[in-house]
């Protein structure tokens, strides 16, 4: 029983383990998958809270990227999730519908129809994006043309144009330009930066403006100026020298170099001449300290010895240098190699040359150089022609082109000989110099042309300002009285005076006059100078009418003017005070004036050259006139009759140029910091004619017949027959010719004129014009004041052949 017990529980736990274990697997796959989609469901969750914050934060992007993860983990259909997904659905579709809408303004047409269509394959009953894809294609709601690069250029073109207000507010006017520029290379029809530029443009003419004013105020200072007395220096004698500018002597640096660089060692076995030289150079290299270039240190050592087949040069060649040295100049080390090889040397412009010693190759080489188109021209300027007296007048007008050295010329001031035979020629057509010399000449040739053919060509653009300003003032105050007679006591009487030498009062009441002796109105009239010539009118004639009435009388009538007043005419009155006494009419006449004038002009010729190559510009106007004139021709008078009266007729005409001419003559210096340029700026305006004829007076008839009683009747008219006018022009020129030295970029201060002249008038009358307080109205006081002042400048600038300024590498 036991047994069959025992059997039993066998069988139980066995059949129990048999159908048990398939079953806990099956459980606990379940239960795993379970977990799984737990998870999955509550990462949905999480991206759905996230997704909502990216939304509220207009990030919509973002916010459908969520949505779509959180979709991917929750499975359609499961009943335990349905919840969940659609409400993921739903925001998908709402962030989807409105990060569309975002791309087609933006331009992201066919992103944003995928997005919708894809939002269409979780939602398809959605009708908010079936709506937005069948709008997609109108193009009133939306341009086809609108790129997403369009809306990037956009918000770009709309940060500049605050940026460029924001610079102009700042009062930063190149770099508020700069931005509207900026503005318009992407977006070539914006108005607003084109009206952004216009408004830096209207504020730099204001500065401009202002800085005229000033310019103005400062010259007319330096008229004011010109009037004070300088207190004499203490120095007994002016100081000389000084000139910071001048060229460097290339020679001298050499020489200087070669006692100022010390050799600590020199170690010389059995070397030859070309060894020796091999070594100077490279020492002379590395021991520079004078130099700052690299590319200048170091001394250029040439070797002329002549003709290789000659003994004496073989002997040279031969010789071997034996030098062991500590601490020496490299003076010293080149005078010890000359002594032992044989030779002896000079210091050149551009290099030392050793040549063997009391001997000289004397055959002729030829050679060809290229050079470039300036080679003859550079260093023209400054100079001067020996015993050439410097006060002597020019020979012409104007005339800066110097002297064109020839070849030869060119280089003898380069220091080369030319001995018996030897030549130079320059070909201008094929820029080649052909030369004909010795063979140590013609090493020194090569070694110019090598350093002038370094040079980079260089642009010189020379601008010539002349300021002229001018200002008038005139301040003019008197008085005029007018005194009738009145009572003085019982026997007196009382009244003004009479006009004698003095201007005539004939714009006051009746009455004598008190202050006709007193100038008025003298300093506004123009009676000197070649103003009163361009005003000059014709002097009065006389003139009447003689005439006959055809029956045999007749009546003249002949009118004679006055004599003009030679005082002038008096000023213009202000304001008066008349008044009655013992039935006499009396007055006071204030006459006032203050005038004001400013002529401001500014000329500003600029020419582009080459150094050592003259330039002229011109900006002129054909001025013809006539130079000579044939006399009027006026007939004798016979037998009552008349004739036709010829004025004067010209009869060769010449003519002038009006306007600005510019000639200048730069050379760049070896520097090519300091620039002389001969500059000789004209400006030539015309100021009016000046009639130097006078007019013919004489008498003319004119008839009329009455035909129904039958008589004739003449008139003759006295006067001007014909002004008879000679006309000359009158120029003013404004003209500079000196030679300056620039610094490139820099402008310096050619030349001017002050000029002042003060006119016044301090007039009264004996004992009335002292009396305290009355005694002004018998006083006649003004003051006109003419300055003017005229200032050159010159700006000379060099620039490369791209045009950008030399000085900024």
């Amino acid at each position: 029983m036991s047994n069959f017990r025992l059997k039993l529980q066998r069988s139980l736990l066995f059949g129990l383990l048999v159908f048990a274990v398939p079953a806990l697997a099956q459980n606990s796959v379940l239960l795993s998958e379970v977990a799984a989609r737990s998870a999955d469901a509550r990462d949905a969750g999480v991206l759905i809270e996230e997704g909502d914050d990216a939304y509220l934060e207009n990030d919509y992007k973002l916010a459908v990227d969520k949505y779509a993860e959180a979709l991917s983990k929750l499975p359609k259909g499961a009943k335990s999730v349905a919840g969940l997904r659609t409400t993921a659905v739903q925001r998908f579709s709402q962030a989807s519908l409105v990060q569309a809408q975002d791309l087609m303004i933006k331009g992201g047409a066919k992103s944003a129809q995928a997005m919708v269509k894809d939002a269409l394959t979780v939602d398809p009953d959605n009708r908010q994006l079936k709506s937005l894809l069948a709008k997609m294609d109108d193009p009133i709601r939306y341009e086809s043309a609108l790129t997403t690069e369009h809306n990037v250029n956009v918000a770009r073109v709309r940060s500049l144009l605050q940026e460029g207000q924001s610079y102009y507010d700042l009062g930063q006017f190149d770099r508020a330009y700069m931005t509207f520029e900026d503005i318009l290379r992407i977006d070539h029809y914006n108005k607003a930066a084109r009206r952004g530029k216009e408004m830096v443009i209207v504020a730099k003419s204001g500065y401009a403006e202002a800085a005229r004013d000033q310019a103005r105020a400062e010259m007319l200072k330096g008229v004011d100026a010109s009037w004070q007395q300088k207190v004499a220096s203490k120095l007994d004698a002016p100081i000389v020298g000084g000139d910071d500018f001048g060229a460097i002597n290339q020679r001298a640096n050499i020489q200087a170099k070669l006692n100022s660089i010390n050799v600590p060692e020199v170690r010389l076995s059995g070397a030859t001449l070309d060894e020796a030289v091999d070594f100077l150079r490279a020492v002379s290299v590395q021991e520079d300290k004078m130099t700052l270039d690299e590319s200048q240190k170091g001394i250029p050592f040439l070797v002329q010895l002549g003709d290789e087949s000659m003994p004496e040069i073989q002997k040279i060649r031969a010789s071997r240098i034996n030098l062991t040295l500590r601490n020496v100049s490299l003076a010293e080390v080149l005078k010890l190699v000359n002594e032992a090889s044989g030779t002896n040397f000079r210091v050149d412009d551009f290099a030392v040359v050793i040549n063997a010693a009391g001997f000289s190759d004397p055959t002729l080489v030829r050679r060809e150089f290229r050079v470039s188109p300036d080679f003859l021209t550079t260093g023209a300027v400054g100079k001067v022609e020996e015993n050439k007296d410097p006060f002597a007048a020019d020979d012409q007008e104007g005339g800066l082109i110097a002297k064109k050295l020839s070849a030869k010329e060119k280089l003898q001031d380069f220091g080369v000989s030319f001995p018996d035979g030897a030549s130079a020629a320059y070909n201008s057509n094929t820029n080649m110099l052909i030369v004909r010399n010795t063979v140590a000449n013609m090493q020194l040739i090569e070694a110019i042309v090598a350093d002038l053919a370094k040079n980079e060509p260089l642009i010189v653009t020379v601008r010539t300002t002349i300021v002229d300003i001018g200002q008038d003032q005139l301040d003019e105050l008197d008085f005029d009285s007018m005194l009738g007679e009145f009572n003085l006591g019982e026997n007196g009487i009382l009244s003004g005076g009479t006009t004698g030498t003095g201007s005539p009062i004939a714009d006051m009441i009746g009455g004598r006059p008190v202050t006709s002796g007193n100038r008025s109105g003298q300093l506004t009239g123009t009676t000197e100078g070649l103003d009163a010539l361009l005003k000059r009118e014709s002097p009065p004639t006389a003139s009447g009418v003689l005439s006959n009435n055809g029956t045999g009388g007749g009546s003249a009538d002949i009118r004679l003017p006055s004599t003009p007043d030679s005082s002038g005419t008096r000023g213009s009155g202000i304001i008066s005070l008349r008044g009655i006494i013992d039935n006499s009419a009396h007055e006071i006449l204030m006459r006032g004036l203050s005038q004001k004038k400013g002529v401001d002009v500014m000329v500003r010729p600029e020419v582009v050259t080459r150094s050592g190559q003259n330039a002229i510009v011109q900006s002129v106007i054909e001025f013809p006139y006539p130079e000579d004139f044939e006399p009027p021709q006026i007939p004798n008078q016979v037998a009552g009759g008349g004739g036709i009266v010829t004025p004067a007729t010209p009869t060769n005409f010449t003519s002038r140029n009006l306007g600005v001419t510019l000639e200048v003559l730069p050379q760049v210096g070896p520097d090519r910091k300091i620039i002389e340029v001969s500059v000789n700026p004209v400006v030539t305006d015309f100021e009016g004619f000046v009639n130097y004829g006078t007019p013919i007076v004489g008498s003319s008839n004119t008839a009329s017949i009455n035909f129904v009683n039958q008589t004739v009747a003449t008139q003759s008219v006295f006067g001007e027959i014909t002004a008879n006018a000679i006309l000359k022009p009158l120029f003013r020129t404004t003209r500079g010719n000196t030679s300056v030295r620039v610094v490139d970029g820099q402008t310096v201060v050619m030349g001017g004129l002050i000029k002042e002249i003060r006119k016044e008038i301090h007039d009264k009358i004996p004992i009335l014009g002292e009396l305290p307080f009355v005694g002004r109205i018998f006083q006649s006081n003004g003051i006109s004041v003419e300055k003017r002042a005229v200032i050159i400048f010159v700006n000379v600038e060099l620039t490369d052949p791209a045009g950008k300024p030399y000085r900024d590498r």
